[in-house]
């Protein structure tokens, strides 16, 4: 969720699953934050322009970031779940080679796990570490889970 999310849209939200779902079924909204670039191999750091790429639903929400912290020379974007082969291997490299000698590719860390793969390993690639996090009722949450576990573990 944005981190912006009105309690009227959570209202409506809530409303709409439940619908659904048994009156008694707790909703809870989280959002995600970014961490710093990762390299997918060994170490450095991102220095100029970047080439965006994912494999999202909706890759709005990592556009908007990628645009708002660093030079973005292009996002290419795939579908959903998208495994990566030779034919995108090459497409990257080329975006890559286009935005110049200083750029990185940059990607999702849902992305990522599907690169770790060795033949990607020559190109400059790093990620984007994600934090979720809850825009409220996190204690609420937790003290669920906790019981759900004493439950199943029968205590």
């Amino acid at each position: 969720c944005p981190d912006d999310l009105s309690a009227e849209a959570m209202n409506r939200t809530t409303g709409k699953i439940l619908g659904y779902a048994s009156p008694d079924v707790p909703v809870y909204f989280t959002g995600i934050r970014y961490g710093t670039p990762q390299p997918l191999l060994g170490t450095g750091e991102v220095t100029g322009p970047v080439v965006l790429f994912s494999g999202l639903a909706d890759a709005s929400l990592f556009d908007t970031y990628g645009r708002e912290h660093f030079a973005v020379a292009e996002h290419i974007t795939f579908a959903d779940h998208h495994r990566y082969k030779d034919n995108d291997q090459r497409r990257l490299a080329a975006a890559l080679e286009n935005a110049g000698p200083s750029a990185s590719l940059l990607t999702t860390e849902k992305d990522m796990v599907k690169l770790e793969d060795s033949t990607w390993h020559h190109l400059p690639i790093f990620y984007l570490p994600i934090q979720p996090y809850f825009l409220r009722q996190e204690h609420q949450f937790q003290d669920q889970l906790l019981q759900c576990i004493k439950t199943y573990l029968g205590d």
